[in-house]
């Protein structure tokens, strides 16, 4: 659990509220998690935090109680993000076919997670200290799963011959589409479009009747 934020704090200027600096640190975070240089594995110090936002690294208390604090908001803020960019995509495709809501849901899951590499590595770097391989997922994922299910079983309804248990399809899809991500992400040449018309093609593969 992350910690709160007093309503009166403010940063070192005197005029900067509290909430401000720590959405500030939170995108310092996100930030040095997208650079190379500055990420063995999440091994910056909440003073390399602290300098990046140009605050006193004790100041970072008053925010957050540890570097796994501030990490944990900071994936907590990545999947509310992306969860609300996925539902805002098959929003605006109800009145579509499903497989063009699954083709907008997979784009929007690729087009956040690539223009926030930063949070992308944050995202999918950690999980609680406690999970167990064969225990539920945590919460955030748990939800972004039942998207993929979701998707999946409406297109079955509506015809699509899904070649497995919804479940166990919903997850190839899955796996699908973040391995397109993963894939331009380590090809550094490789274009957002390139990337969308890579994961569009994954589902002309799949039997519609």
């Amino acid at each position: 659990m992350t910690s709160p934020v007093p309503a009166d704090d403010t940063g070192t200027d005197g005029t900067t509220t509290g909430r401000d600096v720590r959405a500030k640190l939170l995108d310092a975070v996100e930030r040095m998690a997208g650079d190379d240089y500055k990420l063995p594995r999440l091994a910056f110090s909440l003073r390399e935090i602290a300098r990046e936002v140009g605050i006193a690294t004790p100041s970072i208390y008053r925010h957050f109680s540890s570097k796994e604090d501030l990490i944990s908001a900071a994936v907590d803020t990545g999947f509310t993000l992306l969860l609300r960019e996925i539902d805002q995509a098959v929003q605006e495709c109800t009145d579509q076919e499903p497989p063009a809501v699954l083709r907008a849901q997979a784009a929007a899951y690729c087009r956040f997670l690539y223009r926030r590499r930063g949070l992308t590595r944050i995202m999918f770097a950690t999980h609680p200290a406690n999970w167990q391989p064969d225990e539920p997922l945590p919460d955030h994922l748990g939800q972004l799963r039942y998207r993929w299910i979701t998707a999946v079983e409406t297109c079955q309804k509506q015809g699509w011959r899904i070649p497995a248990e919804i479940t166990t399809a919903a997850d190839a899809v899955w796996a699908g589409v973040h391995g397109c991500l993963t894939l331009a992400l380590v090809m550094r040449n490789s274009s957002e479009e390139a990337l969308l018309a890579h994961v569009a093609a994954q589902f002309e593969f799949w039997p519609t009747t």
